[in-house]
């Protein structure tokens, strides 16, 4: 004979019992540190080498297509490697939305290269490492 448990009411949550709401400011949202992704469609960051690499093209089959995160230190680098890969035969629209979104989400591009229209210099690698301090 099996034995059934039946389940005891639950008490009513009190009405005021809500946590208050903490408002965060522009600042503090912008900053918190967020889970990095590791990839973006074919492109995939490598934390080791601050690489994007891009499997599965037809230029390089094998090994991908590598862009060093390290050389990019303002938004003039970052629009020539963008324009560099629109160029190649294998760089279809998903990949470069891919590769777009890729960018934004390591390097932050508006917030560190190019705010209110202004070019600024920061080494990529000083904001990938800064992020995966925040991280830890």
């Amino acid at each position: 004979m099996r034995r059934f448990q039946v389940p005891q009411p639950q008490p009513e949550p009190e009405p005021n019992s809500v946590p208050p709401l903490k408002i965060h400011s522009a600042e503090e949202i912008m900053n918190k540190p967020r889970p990095l992704k590791a990839k973006w469609g074919d492109w995939i960051f490598d934390d080791r080498r601050l690489t994007l690499t891009c499997y599965g093209c037809y230029a390089h089959p094998d090994n991908g297509y590598e862009i060093d995160l390290e050389e990019i230190d303002c938004s003039a680098e970052m629009l020539d490697t963008i324009f560099q890969i629109r160029n190649k035969n294998w760089a279809t629209p998903q990949r470069l939305k891919d590769l777009l979104d890729a960018l934004h989400a390591l390097l932050r591009p508006q917030a560190n290269y190019c705010s209110f229209g202004q070019d600024t210099k920061v080494p990529s690698a000083e904001i990938l490492k800064k992020r995966f301090s925040d991280q830890n």
